[in-house]
């Protein structure tokens, strides 16, 4: 039996620490399933519409200054909409009269989500890589894979 085995076979600290990171690794891959659910049952029910950047609001913060996007939109009652985004960044990541796509709900037009790849997949991505790491740790505490020390 290897050193590491040994290790995660009899002693209780390594056991309960593999244990948790395990727990941890699976509660992160459920909330990214869940985070990636609600998105995709929001555009199912939303209607998609191309909002025109109105203005990029400079934001401080105590690290720096970043730039929120100000989109406005037209829904297809004709009611027009003007979405703050909470997604910030430095330098801009959009422009005035730049056109972006978005989804809303039909049943409350203030309910939107911006059709860009860091408002739609970042938390999934982040908790499932998160999930993955914690998940593979703790798996591998408990259950070493001894056949690398045969070579």
């Amino acid at each position: 039996m290897t050193f590491a085995a040994a290790l995660s076979a009899y002693n209780p600290f390594m056991r309960t620490f593999g244990w948790v990171f395990f727990g941890l690794g699976v509660l992160f891959l459920g909330i990214a399933i869940i985070i990636w659910a609600w998105g995709v049952a929001f555009r199912m029910g939303a209607l998609e519409v191309t909002g025109r950047v109105s203005d990029v609001i400079l934001s401080p913060r105590s690290d720096g200054n970043v730039y929120c996007p100000a989109v406005r939109f037209t829904t297809r009652v004709g009611q027009t909409f003007t979405h703050y985004s909470n997604i910030c960044s430095w330098p801009a990541s959009y422009e005035v009269g730049q056109e972006v796509p978005m989804f809303y709900d039909a049943n409350d037009p203030e309910r939107v989500q911006m059709d860009d790849f860091f408002g739609t997949w970042f938390l999934p991505l982040l908790f499932g890589f998160l999930g993955l790491v914690f998940g593979s740790v703790g798996y591998f505490t408990l259950f070493p894979v001894t056949w690398f020390t045969r070579f």
